[in-house]
């Protein structure tokens, strides 16, 4: 003891650097998302899995948050089934051949590790990579909305540009009739998000509810956003100015989907060339 006491006060001032450096090292990586996620990316598998296991104890402590999200949402699709076979008992379906349609999109399920709200440009990581499919652009959302979209995708990690960013943008519609817009968010609410794009001769109101369009390749069409809270039309203004409460709720993100869209690749090949020959 005697022994590791005189090491101790021998190399002090280079334990206390090293300490300090330690210390200084993980400030910049835990008050910086971004940084945080790129880290996690690169850094060793030891270390994503410390990051797992911090989130297994938290995510232990919120099952019953995390069950009553599910036992809604399996309420949520049995309402939807429903409703679809009551619809069909009056509708007469063609068989579908080509199964590519009823295929398009691939969902998987992923533990979200990191996330903040609290920036101006906010990012999520997720448990899942490269090796298990995930790959940049894919779309992430929640059980109750969208979430945002996958920009890094590492071996076992990835990182997803949160719709809390303001160079976000995400296609949008009112459900109702079909309006399209832009869903933007000015960096301020966690809460709210922007519709804009909307002329004042459209009908919306508060309560409308406001999903995704279809029309990005990223999103599957009709996953739910949020609804309209507020709406405002000043003098001269051509486009309402209308705030839309999110239906995820940011700060209590455990669980996300990340989807891919298996056609993605033709659709954006056949755009590329069309808008080539559009330009010559």
């Amino acid at each position: 003891m005697q022994v590791l006491i005189a090491l101790i006060r021998q190399y002090r001032v280079f334990l206390l650097f090293v300490l300090l450096e330690t210390i200084s090292f993980w400030m910049i990586v835990q008050a910086n998302h971004y940084q945080n996620a790129v880290f996690l990316n690169s850094a060793n598998s030891s270390i994503g899995s410390l990051l797992q296991f911090t989130s297994n104890i938290g995510s232990y402590f919120r099952l019953g948050e995390v069950n009553r999200k599910l036992a809604e949402e399996n309420i949520r699709l049995h309402k939807e089934n429903e409703e679809l076979r009551k619809r069909a008992k009056f509708v007469k379906i063609s068989p579908i051949i080509d199964s590519m349609v009823v295929s398009q999109y691939n969902y998987q399920i992923a533990e979200v590790v990191n996330n903040s709200t609290n920036k101006g440009n906010n990012y999520i990581t997720i448990n899942k990579g490269y090796r298990q499919g995930i790959r940049k652009g894919m779309a992430v959302i929640s059980p109750l909305g969208v979430v945002g979209q996958v920009r890094d995708a590492h071996s076992s990690f990835s990182t997803a540009v949160s719709l809390l960013h303001t160079k976000t943008s995400v296609s949008a519609q009112i459900k109702k009739n079909r309006e399209l817009g832009t869903i933007r968010w000015n960096g301020k609410s966690a809460k709210y998000a922007q519709l804009e794009g909307i002329a004042t001769y459209v009908k919306v109101q508060e309560g409308d509810t406001i999903c995704t369009s279809g029309y990005n390749a990223v999103f599957p069409p009709n996953i739910t956003i949020g609804i309209v809270r507020k709406i405002r039309q000043k003098p001269e203004q051509t486009n309402y100015e209308i705030e839309v409460e999110l239906s995820t709720n940011f700060n209590r993100l455990d669980y996300v989907y990340v989807i891919k869209n298996i056609l993605k690749v033709e659709q954006d090949s056949l755009e590329m060339e069309n808008f080539v020959e559009i330009d010559e």
